[in-house]
Protein backbone atom coordinates (compact mmCIF):
# COMPACT_ATOMS: atom_id res chain seq x y z
CA UNK A 1 0.00 0.00 0.00
CA UNK A 2 2.86 2.44 0.75
CA UNK A 3 4.06 2.11 -2.84
CA UNK A 4 0.86 3.75 -4.13
CA UNK A 5 0.94 6.83 -1.88
CA UNK A 6 2.27 9.77 -3.85
CA UNK A 7 4.04 12.64 -2.08
CA UNK A 8 4.85 15.37 -4.56
CA UNK A 9 6.54 13.85 -7.59
CA UNK A 10 8.02 10.83 -5.83
CA UNK A 11 6.25 7.57 -4.97
CA UNK A 12 6.31 6.57 -1.30
CA UNK A 13 8.51 3.55 -2.06
CA UNK A 14 11.34 5.86 -3.21
CA UNK A 15 11.13 8.19 -0.19
CA UNK A 16 13.84 8.12 2.42
CA UNK A 17 13.13 7.09 6.01
CA UNK A 18 13.05 10.72 7.19
CA UNK A 19 10.75 11.80 4.35
CA UNK A 20 8.32 8.98 5.22
CA UNK A 21 8.29 10.03 8.90
CA UNK A 22 7.70 13.69 7.96
CA UNK A 23 4.89 12.66 5.64
CA UNK A 24 3.24 10.68 8.46
CA UNK A 25 3.74 13.56 10.91
CA UNK A 26 2.08 16.00 8.51
CA UNK A 27 -0.83 13.60 8.09
CA UNK A 28 -1.31 13.29 11.86
CA UNK A 29 -1.12 17.07 12.30
CA UNK A 30 -3.74 17.52 9.57
CA UNK A 31 -6.06 15.15 11.46
CA UNK A 32 -6.06 17.65 14.34
CA UNK A 33 -6.30 20.75 12.12
CA UNK A 34 -9.01 19.66 9.69
CA UNK A 35 -12.71 19.82 10.60
CA UNK A 36 -14.29 16.50 11.47
CA UNK A 37 -17.30 16.85 9.18
CA UNK A 38 -18.01 18.50 5.84
CA UNK A 39 -20.75 20.54 7.56
CA UNK A 40 -18.22 22.03 9.98
CA UNK A 41 -15.87 22.84 7.08
CA UNK A 42 -18.78 24.53 5.26
CA UNK A 43 -19.57 26.63 8.35
CA UNK A 44 -15.92 27.75 8.51
CA UNK A 45 -15.91 28.70 4.82
CA UNK A 46 -19.18 30.61 5.21
CA UNK A 47 -17.82 32.51 8.22
CA UNK A 48 -14.60 33.43 6.40
CA UNK A 49 -16.36 34.47 3.18
CA UNK A 50 -19.19 36.39 4.91
CA UNK A 51 -17.60 39.80 4.28
CA UNK A 52 -17.23 38.97 0.59
CA UNK A 53 -20.93 38.16 0.39
CA UNK A 54 -21.63 41.70 1.62
CA UNK A 55 -19.46 43.09 -1.21
CA UNK A 56 -22.13 41.90 -3.64
CA UNK A 57 -24.68 44.21 -2.01
CA UNK A 58 -25.35 47.47 -3.93
CA UNK A 59 -24.86 49.65 -0.83
CA UNK A 60 -21.40 48.25 0.01
CA UNK A 61 -18.91 51.05 0.84
CA UNK A 62 -16.06 50.59 -1.66
CA UNK A 63 -14.29 53.69 -0.35
CA UNK A 64 -13.23 51.69 2.73
CA UNK A 65 -9.89 50.06 1.90
CA UNK A 66 -9.19 46.49 3.08
CA UNK A 67 -7.38 46.23 6.39
CA UNK A 68 -4.12 44.67 5.18
CA UNK A 69 -4.10 45.95 1.62
CA UNK A 70 -0.71 45.51 -0.12
CA UNK A 71 0.75 43.82 2.95
CA UNK A 72 -0.08 40.24 3.88
CA UNK A 73 3.03 39.96 6.06
CA UNK A 74 2.41 42.18 9.06
CA UNK A 75 3.20 41.95 12.76
CA UNK A 76 -0.51 41.53 13.48
CA UNK A 77 -0.76 38.55 11.13
CA UNK A 78 2.16 36.77 12.79
CA UNK A 79 0.84 37.29 16.32
CA UNK A 80 -2.49 35.68 15.38
CA UNK A 81 -1.02 32.50 13.86
CA UNK A 82 -2.95 29.39 14.84
CA UNK A 83 -2.60 25.83 13.66
CA UNK A 84 -6.13 25.10 12.55
CA UNK A 85 -8.24 24.92 9.44
CA UNK A 86 -10.18 28.13 10.10
CA UNK A 87 -6.99 30.19 10.43
CA UNK A 88 -5.69 28.84 7.14
CA UNK A 89 -8.97 29.54 5.31
CA UNK A 90 -9.11 33.05 6.79
CA UNK A 91 -5.54 33.80 5.64
CA UNK A 92 -6.34 32.58 2.14
CA UNK A 93 -9.48 34.72 1.94
CA UNK A 94 -7.55 37.76 3.24
CA UNK A 95 -5.12 37.39 0.35
CA UNK A 96 -8.04 37.60 -2.09
CA UNK A 97 -9.62 40.73 -0.59
CA UNK A 98 -7.32 43.15 -2.42
CA UNK A 99 -8.28 41.53 -5.72
CA UNK A 100 -11.98 42.17 -5.13
CA UNK A 101 -11.31 45.88 -4.70
CA UNK A 102 -9.28 45.96 -7.91
CA UNK A 103 -12.00 44.05 -9.80
CA UNK A 104 -14.57 46.59 -8.59
CA UNK A 105 -12.31 49.45 -9.72
CA UNK A 106 -11.96 47.91 -13.20
CA UNK A 107 -15.73 47.35 -13.38
CA UNK A 108 -16.46 50.99 -12.52
CA UNK A 109 -13.95 52.26 -15.10
CA UNK A 110 -15.54 50.05 -17.76
CA UNK A 111 -19.00 51.25 -16.76
CA UNK A 112 -17.83 54.86 -17.19
CA UNK A 113 -16.43 53.98 -20.64
CA UNK A 114 -19.69 52.26 -21.66
CA UNK A 115 -21.73 55.25 -20.61
CA UNK A 116 -19.33 57.57 -22.42
CA UNK A 117 -19.56 55.45 -25.56
CA UNK A 118 -23.35 55.78 -25.55
CA UNK A 119 -22.95 59.54 -25.27
CA UNK A 120 -20.43 59.57 -28.12
CA UNK A 121 -22.94 57.78 -30.30
CA UNK A 122 -25.65 60.33 -29.41
CA UNK A 123 -23.23 63.22 -30.09
CA UNK A 124 -22.24 61.72 -33.47
CA UNK A 125 -25.90 61.24 -34.40
CA UNK A 126 -26.53 64.90 -33.55
CA UNK A 127 -23.56 65.86 -35.76
CA UNK A 128 -24.87 63.76 -38.66
CA UNK A 129 -28.31 65.42 -38.43
CA UNK A 130 -27.18 69.06 -37.91
CA UNK A 131 -23.66 69.22 -39.38
CA UNK A 132 -22.16 70.70 -36.17
CA UNK A 133 -21.24 69.33 -32.77
CA UNK A 134 -23.82 70.08 -30.06
CA UNK A 135 -23.16 73.18 -27.93
CA UNK A 136 -23.78 71.17 -24.74
CA UNK A 137 -25.13 67.80 -23.63
CA UNK A 138 -28.65 69.19 -23.23
CA UNK A 139 -28.97 68.94 -27.03
CA UNK A 140 -28.68 65.12 -26.85
CA UNK A 141 -30.53 64.55 -23.52
CA UNK A 142 -33.40 62.68 -25.15
CA UNK A 143 -31.27 60.11 -27.03
CA UNK A 144 -29.57 57.97 -24.33
CA UNK A 145 -30.96 56.97 -20.90
CA UNK A 146 -30.53 59.49 -18.04
CA UNK A 147 -27.86 57.44 -16.18
CA UNK A 148 -25.61 57.70 -19.24
CA UNK A 149 -24.76 61.29 -18.32
CA UNK A 150 -23.53 60.35 -14.81
CA UNK A 151 -19.99 59.26 -13.86
CA UNK A 152 -20.64 55.97 -12.00
CA UNK A 153 -17.85 56.44 -9.45
CA UNK A 154 -18.40 60.04 -8.38
CA UNK A 155 -22.08 60.45 -9.21
CA UNK A 156 -21.29 63.75 -10.97
CA UNK A 157 -22.32 64.57 -14.51
CA UNK A 158 -19.87 63.82 -17.31
CA UNK A 159 -18.41 67.01 -18.75
CA UNK A 160 -18.63 68.06 -22.39
CA UNK A 161 -16.71 70.88 -24.09
CA UNK A 162 -17.35 71.97 -27.66
CA UNK A 163 -14.14 73.25 -29.33
CA UNK A 164 -15.68 74.06 -32.70
CA UNK A 165 -14.36 71.35 -35.01
CA UNK A 166 -13.81 68.89 -32.15
CA UNK A 167 -15.11 68.24 -28.64
CA UNK A 168 -14.10 66.72 -25.29
CA UNK A 169 -16.12 64.32 -23.16
CA UNK A 170 -14.67 63.42 -19.79
CA UNK A 171 -15.39 62.60 -16.19
CA UNK A 172 -13.42 62.25 -13.00
CA UNK A 173 -13.22 58.47 -13.46
CA UNK A 174 -12.24 58.20 -17.13
CA UNK A 175 -11.48 60.53 -19.97
CA UNK A 176 -13.86 59.24 -22.59
CA UNK A 177 -12.75 61.58 -25.37
CA UNK A 178 -9.56 63.60 -24.80
CA UNK A 179 -9.61 67.23 -23.77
Amino acid sequence: MAAFIVAGEQEASTLTFVQKKLFKAKTILNWFAMPHTPQKAAMIFDRCFERYYTMAEPEFDWAHEPQNRYSFITKENFTRIRFNFEFNVKRMTDVLEENYYRIHEIYMNNLALRRGSRLLIAIKQYYNEHGIWPANLDAVKSAPPAETFIDPVTGNLLEYDNHGERFSLYGETENIWPK
